[in-house]
């Protein structure tokens, strides 16, 4: 069964994947760099948005962590998507990154084209199960020549949380601040600086690198924000807070001291 659909899969690919002509959003993505890897979405198993299947013409485009589109397809509603995931050739280009690099995470964005919608990581979460098993990769994670095979796709759109910043003044960069007091009794306040609309998460993570405090995941507007952590049934120690905002990540070490 697996070779099966290998095969088929290939040969759409070959007759399809080189036509972008219906490609209306997502333009500006790379192509034909030195390797690539195959993401595949069965029609059984369209990409769900809010629930529902998405339109035909929608596009579904992959990026890196860098915010580079190394690749795009278009759904149609009638055949599985095909998406070519191009990579990076560090000896042509060595100092110019222009693709996936093994190991890195792919990221996925949808144009939703009846609503004229972009939904990517910043602004919509991605629930996404890949197939294992025979030949599939279900890592999630860019490996030249792998095949990809989408089990199930779920995007949900966010807004801006309604929590309001401290300050109305727009910080210039975005960086997580130094914890106050750093070491600590019994809590502390982590100070988030955001310089633009972004998805941030605050994590608080024990040595092991076991999550503890899960402390902030959602799409907020510029600005500054404060969280209080208290360690609540938790042993004296380091521990380490991680703020991944977009492109960015910050982490410290903080000292509980009960």
């Amino acid at each position: 069964m697996g070779w099966k659909w290998i095969r088929w899969t290939l040969t759409f690919s070959f007759f399809f994947a080189p036509s972008l002509k219906a490609q209306q959003f997502f333009t500006d993505c790379v192509r034909d760099t030195d390797n690539n890897a195959t993401l595949t979405v069965p029609l059984d198993t369209p990409p769900l948005l809010n629930g529902k299947p998405i339109s035909p013409g929608s596009e579904l485009a992959a990026y890196t962590p860098e915010g580079i589109c190394a690749g795009v397809a278009v759904w149609d509603g009638q055949q599985p998507l095909v998406l070519t995931l191009w990579g990076d050739d560090p000896l042509i280009t060595p100092e110019t990154k222009e693709g996936f690099a093994p190991g890195d995470t792919i990221l996925l964005h949808l144009w939703e084209r009846s609503l004229g919608e972009h939904v990517g990581p910043d602004n919509g979460r991605f629930e996404v199960r890949y197939a294992s098993g025979n030949v599939f990769l279900d890592s999630g994670r860019y490996q030249p020549n792998a095949l990809y095979k989408v089990a199930r796709l779920v995007i949900v759109p966010e807004r801006a949380t309604s929590v309001d910043p401290v300050t109305e003044q727009r910080p210039a960069i975005t960086r997580l601040r130094a914890a106050y007091p750093n070491p600590f009794q019994a809590h502390t306040t982590l100070q988030v600086e955001l310089s633009e609309a972004t998805r941030a998460r605050l994590v608080v993570y024990n040595l092991m690198g076991q999550e503890v405090a899960h402390l902030l995941d959602a799409l907020l507007p510029p600005g500054v924000y404060q969280y209080v952590w208290r360690p609540e049934g938790l042993p004296a120690g380091l521990y380490v807070v991680r703020l991944e905002a977009g492109p960015h990540r910050y982490q410290q070490v903080v000292v509980y001291i009960p």
